[in-house]
């Protein structure tokens, strides 16, 4: 619980401060309240179990907290994470640019090899445009003659 209580950004932290705070309510109500007591089931324990105040078992408790899933943080935590690189990428001056994701994995990419070729590539797009612009203004190109 302890160790759940120490980062407050944590979906553990806001699971952890919802039993925190069930416990304290039902202690104020007068109950007693064993925590993660004996269960028949081998590999989950409920969170508390509910007591009256001469020991007779109330009810399990088992507190449970809604919000997005685990597993939607850790794509959002990626998304971001990409995002952020692809916005501190150094492109040339004039060159913008924006992405889409379309697929998602379940991990990150190098996020340093990402911005290296992120920059290579708008580096070597904007030579090729600034290229084709000057071969489109020769005069040879417009057949004008000075």
């Amino acid at each position: 619980m302890i160790a759940r209580m120490k980062d407050s950004d944590s979906v553990y932290y806001q699971a952890a401060l919802a039993e925190v705070t069930m416990h304290a309510a039902l202690f104020k109500q007068g109950y007693k309240v064993e925590i993660h007591p004996a269960s028949l089931h081998s590999t989950r324990k409920p969170d508390c179990l509910i007591k009256g105040q001469d020991d007779t078992p109330v009810a399990f408790l088992e507190v449970t907290t809604f919000g997005p899933s685990l597993e939607a943080i850790g794509m959002s935590n990626r998304e971001a994470a990409i995002y952020n690189a692809i916005d501190k990428t150094k492109l040339p001056a004039g060159f913008r640019l924006s992405y889409d994701a379309v697929a998602r994995g379940v991990s990150s990419p190098n996020l340093n090899k990402l911005s290296t070729q992120i920059e290579k590539w708008a580096t070597e797009t904007a030579q090729d445009t600034r290229r084709s612009r000057r071969a489109r203004s020769s005069p040879l190109m417009t057949g004008k003659s000075n």
